[in-house]
């Protein structure tokens, strides 16, 4: 099944409190995710490891992911960055689109998210209904699921095929003191003082793609494209300014950022965009430059060769 996003979908005014049914959805994906969070080892199994980055893979499913990281950053910055859907291009170059489609409250959204295509695989998008929430004992949480919205239909022409998610999430808080790694190299020893100025984040997706995906692909997201995401986030928390604590009561922590503030930002990810596109650019007149290079090196040992051929 293929679908399409229309075009500047505006975003709807909060309500006060939320239906009953989707408020059902909410707890349920809530709960899934703290199940799965701190779900034993046996049934996964770990794809890629490093001392600071875990990926694994669901032994029943291997589109259903754990990826557990200590990230440079404190709870309510990783949380400010992760919570805010339209900030995921930024860390996640797979990601085209991420935007709000209609939010409830402060602490529920519908979003839509597009993923790029990598031959031979179409192009993925999905509609989520996405949760914030601070439990009781301080930990901070995302948790998506798909949904279906009003706004978002079905067109047969696009290309773009829609996925499903049973669970997409992210659960941030402080580490533990005696964290030594993944790997349990043992080498990594963080200090008490500076446990305050990193967080600890356990990251879970459950996704049907829809559709044949070949399994090298799926291997190399998992040993691969996650990991460099998971770098990629870090690089981004290192430089982002310290977030304020999260007040979901509060209508200016809702994601809602300055309009300068917002132009600053997609200014800066234009740029990195556009100067992945001068490397790659570059590259491939490196490449070009070699090969023309080569190519006249061969000629002129083939006139060489003639011209001694003549001699004889």
């Amino acid at each position: 099944t293929s679908s399409q996003r229309p075009k500047n979908l505006p975003v709807e005014s909060s309500k006060a409190s939320l239906p009953q049914g989707i408020q059902n959805e909410v707890d349920e994906t809530i709960a899934s995710l703290l199940s799965a969070a701190g779900d034993t080892e046996d049934g996964w199994n770990t794809s890629f490891v490093s001392s600071i980055i875990c990926v694994q893979q669901n032994k029943l499913d291997p589109f259903y992911m754990r990826v557990r990281a200590l990230l440079d950053s404190d709870v309510d910055t990783a949380f400010h960055v992760l919570s805010d859907i339209t900030r995921r291009p930024e860390w996640d170059e797979t990601t085209e689109e991420a935007s709000v489609v209609e939010r409830y409250n402060h602490e529920t959204e519908v979003v839509y998210v597009k993923i790029a295509g990598l031959w031979p695989v179409s192009s993925r998008d999905i509609v989520l209904l996405l949760s914030k929430r601070r439990l009781d004992d301080g930990r901070l949480l995302v948790a998506c699921k798909s949904t279906h919205h009003q706004r978002l239909h079905i067109k047969n022409t696009s290309g773009v095929v829609r996925a499903e998610s049973k669970l997409i999430g992210a659960l941030i808080e402080t580490p533990n003191e005696d964290f030594r790694g993944f790997d349990n190299s043992g080498n990594l020893n963080i200090d008490k003082d500076a446990l305050s100025n990193k967080c600890f984040v356990t990251y879970m997706m459950c996704v049907d793609p829809k559709g044949n995906i070949p399994t090298w692909m799926v291997s190399a997201f998992s040993k691969q494209i996650v990991p460099s995401t998971i770098n990629t986030l870090n690089d981004l928390l290192k430089a982002e300014p310290k977030a304020k604590e999260w007040n979901p009561d509060g209508k200016d922590q809702i994601n809602q950022e300055q309009g300068s503030e917002s132009e600053i930002r997609n200014l800066k990810l234009s740029i990195r965009k556009l100067q992945a596109l001068v490397d790659a650019l570059s590259t491939r007149v490196k490449r070009m430059e070699m090969v023309s290079l080569s190519l006249v090196f061969f000629l002129f040992i083939l006139s060489m060769y003639r011209k001694i051929k003549l001699l004889r």
